[in-house]
This record gives structure tokens, sequence and C-alpha cells, in this order.
């Protein structure tokens, strides 16, 4: 099996094939104004600004935000469930006596 030409080899081929050619023929020229219009249409093209791309972020970001505060609510009831910090003798007993403050 040959191996396929090298870069170099396909240049030059299509070097040679070019100095060949004949001249192409003579397309029929553009309508009036033409390049003007795409230009102009290409100007009008509006890139995402900063307050696109946050909208955009902010519908993925905001369920993702949700879940996440759902789950740490969750496993914070899921915690104080055991601590006894409403049970009837801490109410009853003055709040400065029993916290630790700084």
């Amino acid at each position: 099996m040959p191996l396929p030409p090298s870069f170099d080899e396909r240049w030059q081929q299509a070097a040679q094939a070019a100095r060949r050619a004949t001249p192409e023929v003579v397309l029929p020229a553009l309508p009036l104004g033409f390049t003007t219009r795409v230009l102009a249409a290409s100007r009008l093209t509006v890139r995402d600004s900063w307050p696109e791309l946050l909208v955009s972020l902010s519908r993925r970001l905001v369920p993702v935000a949700l879940g996440l505060f759902l789950a740490a609510s969750a496993w914070l009831s899921w915690e104080l469930r055991s601590l006894d910090f409403l049970s009837p003798d801490w109410l009853s007993s003055p709040l400065t006596l029993r916290l630790l403050l700084p």
C-alpha cells in the first residue's frame, strides 16, 4: 500500500494545477448596494450582553440554589430535632444564663 503524499508534494501539485488553470468565467455583477446591505446587517447582529447572560445563568442557578437551600434546611431540622433547645425547663430559665457570650 503506497504512502499518502506529504504536504509538500500536495502543495506542489496544487500550485502546478493553479498555474495550468484557465481564467475563470466572469461572474455576474452583484446587485447595487449588496455589499453595503451585508455589512449593515452584520453590524446589526446584537451580541449577548451582560444582563442577558445573567438572566440565562440565573435560570439555571435559582433551581440549584433552591435545592441546596431545601437540603440544608432539612439537614438542619434533622439535627435540631435531637437537641433539646425547646425543653420546658430551658424556656422558663433566663436566657443569659444558658448562653455562652464572648
